[in-house]
């Protein structure tokens, strides 16, 4: 957790400048993944049960047709305990994650202009992400009892990706459309199944051995493989208009292109939306599949 404190505190110190922080929405599946970013100055404070973390993500924007880049990033971390066990009965391992990103608007679209008598109601955005993560993994050869010591591997990830999000307005309905492609050095660890063991700390004094704690941790098993790959996200989201926008029906898949660890995920989300602000949900539910398992989460945020 120390190096999740450390992100807390340059985060909030990258608040204070000029250009403050970006970054991702609360449209995103069980592992966080999602192609769709903020719109508009603000942030959101959201927690994830599917994948068991807490993220804070800010974006400073100018919303006039003279300032069409803006800055951002997200900070994020595991919580304490077992919450993702109650829908996937997996607990994911322990993490901290740093992501900040450049944003240009209206790329095929024509700049908000207040003055002309029919401003355009569509908007795009293309954002470039870049980001570190860093885990702390506990690793067991096998899940027969009585079970062993479990070992301890750290595991630093870097990733870069590049999306593309636009907001389509009609005279009944709205869609919020958002793909993306990367690259990332990542892992499988949330393809492993995880599992609850005793972690003892042992020490060693005058040659006596000395038991001086026991917790419960999470350890994985199966075959842990580290790799370079390539995600590819795409969501097209749905307001009907009988709704009044205040809902969105999120029709998304996540995916791995890479040829050594190629995956499909496809899902569906239902989200809750501020009134007027499509791009911005308070809260929702996907539910995914992947490798012949179903896959649940819980999103919710507070946005500022």
């Amino acid at each position: 957790m120390n190096n999740f404190r450390a992100m807390l505190i340059f985060a909030a110190l990258f608040c204070q400048a000029p250009f403050a922080m970006c970054q991702q929405s609360l449209f995103e599946s069980h592992d966080g993944d999602t192609s769709i970013f903020l719109e508009g100055t603000g942030g959101v404070v959201s927690t994830n049960i599917g994948k068991s973390d807490l993220r804070l993500s800010y974006l400073h924007e100018i919303m006039n047709k003279s300032h069409l880049y803006s800055w951002g990033a997200d900070v994020s971390g595991s919580l304490n305990g077992t919450s993702s066990q109650l829908l996937s009965g997996v607990t994911p391992a322990k993490s901290a994650l740093l992501r900040i990103s450049g944003k240009k608007r209206n790329i095929f679209t024509e700049p908000l202009d207040a003055s002309s008598p029919t401003p355009s109601p569509n908007d795009d955005w293309v954002i470039l992400q870049v980001g570190y993560e860093r885990q702390q993994i506990k690793l067991l050869d096998t899940s027969v009892s009585p079970l062993p010591s479990p070992t301890s591997h750290g595991f630093d990830g870097y990733q870069a990706s590049l999306a593309y999000n636009a907001l389509v307005k009609s005279a009944h309905n709205d869609f919020l459309l958002g793909a993306s492609v990367g690259v990332a050095r990542t892992n499988n660890v949330d393809d492993l199944d995880s599992v609850q063991v005793t972690d003892s700390q042992v020490s060693v004094t005058n040659g006596i051995e000395r038991r001086a704690s026991e917790d419960s941790v999470a350890a994985f098993v199966g075959t842990y493989k580290k790799f370079i790959g390539v995600p590819v996200n795409a969501d097209a989201i749905w307001y009907p208009g009988a709704f009044s926008g205040r809902i969105g029906i999120d029709g998304f898949v996540r995916s791995q292109v890479a040829a050594v660890h190629r995956s499909a995920e496809p899902g569906l989300g239902v989200f809750v939306c501020k009134q007027g602000q499509p791009a911005r949900p308070i809260g929702g539910a996907t539910v995914s599949y992947k490798d012949g398992k179903g896959k649940v989460a819980l999103i919710a945020g507070w946005n500022f």
